[in-house]
């Protein structure tokens, strides 16, 4: 069983993502992908077995199967490594077969920070809600110019981080030490996992040794700026929030997404869907409408807001995927001072055959606009797209075959 890999290039250099994007006719399972660089979508002829993305991370697709067993997958070549299986996650008791054939799960909840209840849950469903995010974590070079690596993924109803590397027979939580927390966003970044939580405070974990020990913690509070945003909004607004580490410091970008938005690309209210000219309601989907963009301030542990400079020449990659940032410059077609994202309300992504998939787009920083880069003419994308990263040698391969 393949258990290390070689990410020395891939972490030293990083290039643009590639999007990838459902097949291009129905029932073909075959990789898509959409080039910023070259401005164009193309196709690999091997075939992607099924799974839901629950993350992208390092060149990896992380996906669940139909038994939400959480697998790794390489899009470029279709290389599988698996991982360990469901009823080893700590808030999975176990599964069993009913008797029509339906595959459940005991899982446990927590309140408290205890499990006090469990519930017998469909797989099938499971899968929708069970994972919100999982990417790749390096962590101690090995013999042979390999890596070691391990599956770091946030988890279960209070948001909790487990890891896992293939080789292992079972998932663990991430040592907590005093208060746990619950988290919305995790990076790795040279040998170091940093989760942000819900608060907005910031945990780091060394991956050295063969347990993620605590290095440190960064006792920053939610941006009050973004707290006030939100409430005199009254519930027009929600949030995603995001870790992305550029050139040595961290930056939390809050995305705020209008719950329903009119063709103007106003929000409005779930009320005013519904016209008395009209037996059927308006369509008005979801749509990323701004981002507040902080900076860390560690001798204050502040977040601290840079809207008004911007983030220089950097291009920021966020949604289901790890979020990651590249130097525009570098590569012509990304736009600096910009955050290129994706669909990842998973919450709502489902509910209606009109859309889902489809909040994608790019933010100028400076002018507070969004445009979009990938014209896909439809509001329903499935599966929805995700950032894939590329290796240095990728990128060329790929650049020299297209």
């Amino acid at each position: 069983m393949l258990t290390s890999m070689d990410l020395s290039e891939g972490e030293r250099v990083l290039v643009p993502p590639l999007m990838m994007l459902p097949p291009t006719h129905p029932g073909n399972s075959s990789c898509s992908f959409f080039s910023l660089q070259l401005s164009r979508r193309f196709s690999f002829s091997h075939r992607l077995p099924d799974g839901r993305c629950v993350g992208s991370s390092r060149g990896y697709l992380l996906l669940l199967d139909h038994q939400c067993n959480l697998f790794l997958l390489k899009p470029f070549n279709a290389t599988r490594l698996a991982l360990p299986p469901l009823d080893t996650f700590p808030c999975i008791l176990g599964t069993y077969f009913s008797r029509d054939g339906t595959l459940h799960a005991h899982y446990r909840t927590r309140s408290l920070g205890r499990f006090d209840h469990t519930s017998l849950v469909p797989v099938e469903n499971l899968r929708e809600f069970f994972i919100y995010k999982a990417i790749v974590a390096t962590s101690r070079p090995l013999p042979g110019g390999n890596t070691d690596f391990l599956v770091v993924a946030i988890c279960g109803n209070d948001s909790r981080l487990v890891y896992a590397r293939p080789a292992d027979s079972s998932w663990n939580e991430i040592p907590e030490g005093g208060r746990r927390r619950s988290y919305h966003d995790v990076i790795c970044r040279s040998g170091t996992i940093f989760a942000l939580s819900s608060e907005g405070f910031v945990r780091a974990w060394d991956l050295k040794a063969r347990v993620p020990l605590i290095l440190m913690d960064i006792e920053c509070s939610f941006p009050k700026r973004s707290v006030e945003f939100l409430k005199s909004m009254g519930g027009l607004y929600s949030n995603h929030n995001y870790l992305v580490e550029t050139d040595g410091t961290l930056l939390l970008v809050v995305r705020l997404i209008g719950e329903f938005v009119n063709g103007n690309n106003e929000p409005v209210t779930e009320a005013d869907l519904l016209i008395d000219t009209d037996t059927h309601p308006l369509v008005c989907p979801y749509r990323t409408l701004q981002f507040h963009i902080y900076i860390l301030d560690k001798e204050s542990q502040d977040w601290v807001a840079v809207d008004h400079i911007g983030i220089g020449g950097q291009a920021l990659f966020i949604g289901g995927s790890e979020s990651t940032s590249v130097s525009a410059a570098k590569f012509p077609g990304c736009e600096r001072g910009s955050i290129y994202f994706t669909d990842d309300y998973w919450e709502r992504v489902d509910e209606d055959y009109l859309y889902g998939g489809h909040d994608i787009g790019v933010y100028n920083i400076g002018s507070g606009r969004i445009s979009q880069f990938c014209e896909l003419g439809s509001d329903k994308i499935e599966p929805p797209p995700f950032w894939v990263t590329q290796s240095w040698e990728q990128h060329q391969h790929l650049s020299a075959l297209l």
